[in-house]
């Protein structure tokens, strides 16, 4: 008997993604806590561009989470993804980043589903991190951002290139703001 091909069905989740879903950057921010203002500031982001769904969170769907997310979700504040893991460049963790709608988005949770070892796509539940990525930037850094976006939804641009745009990006973000733009307590 011939033993299951995972990597198939990897590939095969990823192009059914792919053609129902849309591109998502995966942020995940680098942290170093200042004793003197007492919060973590970013020192560098990882990103991961990867082929995603949305789907629409239900009452079904958060029973297992605390009462704050499932206030939340009556808000509006919650989405669940299907994230192909296919060319993820790092486990998705709970308090990674994802910019969705044009917003930055918190992942509460992620859990992969990883038979044999090997990680056929993640399902993670994000909750609005109140962040219109816009109101980050400066408008030179807003023309540029927007550059990046059109590569984003670009057919054409592969998910390393949109990687490399935004890991770059974002470094310099840092870099002006010496890490506080995506302070946390």
């Amino acid at each position: 008997m011939a033993s299951f091909n995972y990597r198939n069905a990897q590939k095969t989740a990823d192009r059914l993604i792919k053609q129902f879903g849309f591109k998502l950057p995966v942020l995940k921010p680098v942290y170093e806590f200042d004793p003197v203002s007492g919060l973590n500031t970013v020192v560098s982001i990882q990103v991961s561009t990867n082929n995603s769904v949305s789907l629409p969170a239900s009452s079904g769907t958060v029973q297992a989470f605390d009462n704050k997310f499932k206030e939340d979700l009556k808000k509006g504040k919650i989405r669940f993804l299907y994230i192909s893991s296919k060319e993820l460049s790092f486990e998705i963790e709970a308090g990674d980043l994802v910019i969705f709608e044009n917003r930055l988005w918190h992942i509460a949770g992620a859990t992969p589903l990883n038979p044999a070892g090997v990680s056929v796509y993640n399902t993670v539940g994000i909750r609005d991190g109140g962040m219109d990525i816009q109101s980050l930037l400066s408008e030179t850094d807003l023309v540029e951002y927007i550059s990046i976006i059109d590569a984003v939804n670009n057919k054409g641009s592969t998910n390393s290139e949109i990687n490399s745009l935004l890991t770059n990006f974002f470094a310099s973000i840092i870099q002006k703001s010496n890490g506080n733009v995506f302070t946390q307590n």
